[in-house]
């Protein structure tokens, strides 16, 4: 976070979200910033870089206990923080209020009820990006294993668990478990009970939200492999399990 002490890292790509890993053997994936939503994040970091440049309170103390004082910092039960960034005297004081809470709507009530909401807080011409799972994948039962080593030798082994899934409501239940070496497991270490919606659905819920218009970026492909590239489109492949993004327009 660019308002909490100490000084940033921001790896390789990540300042136009480069979804594959960087490779000190090859550049960087430049391409992408053709495409609207590596474009806007690089101008997005860019702006913050300027912002935190530009605003010594954000900087200046940052080794010191005098640039940084606590307003909320125990509200667990709703996720939130607040402190104070605090620069040499006379400086601007910065009051940084964060909301990590994160809601789940099973109902289009509650969904359109919260969309109209961020729709009213963005500014003129701001986007509301929305990423979406799906495909025949999604829905089937199923556990998938990945096994994690650390100096040749088994370390751990991660649980994808996807437990249930109703054709009628759309709900389903996943969990994630852990398993160890010396027989100790962690079960629904995580759970996700949630609804899958479609893209249709939330695209009709962002109209109705008041948002003008609504597009759809779905990932390119290559010899049957995505390529990490999304573009603009009307029609999508019909893929055992796909990730696409739909941006809502104010």
């Amino acid at each position: 976070m660019y308002a909490q002490p100490g000084k940033k890292l921001l790896f390789m790509g990540c300042e136009f979200a480069q979804p594959n890993e960087w490779k000190h053997d090859h550049s960087l994936d430049w391409h992408l910033t053709q495409y609207a939503p590596h474009e806007g994040m690089m101008k997005w970091v860019a702006d913050l870089n300027h912002l935190y440049r530009n605003e010594p309170t954000l900087h200046e103390r940052d080794f010191s206990s005098e640039g940084f004082r606590w307003i909320v910092g125990d509200d667990s039960a709703n996720s939130v923080l607040v402190f104070l960034r605090l620069g040499e005297w006379g400086r601007p004081v910065f009051l940084i209020a964060c909301n990590f809470s994160f809601n789940v709507f099973k109902e289009r009530k509650g969904l359109i009820d919260y969309l109209r909401l961020a729709q009213h807080s963005l500014s003129k011409d701001g986007l509301m990006l929305l990423e979406v799972a799906g495909g025949p994948g999604m829905i089937e039962r199923v556990r998938e294993r990945k096994f994690f080593h650390r100096a040749g030798k088994w370390h751990f082994t991660y649980v994808w668990d996807q437990q249930e899934f109703d054709p009628i409501s759309h709900e389903a239940r996943y969990a994630i478990h852990f398993k160890f070496p010396d027989g100790g497991k962690i079960d629904e270490a995580f759970v996700y009970d949630w609804r899958l919606w479609t893209i249709p659905e939330l695209r009709e819920a962002l109209a109705d939200a008041g948002f003008t218009r609504s597009v759809v970026y779905w990932e390119t492909s290559h010899k049957g492999k995505g390529t990490g590239e999304y573009v603009i489109s009307d029609k999508g492949e019909n893929d055992y399990a796909w990730v696409a993004y739909v941006v809502g327009v104010k």
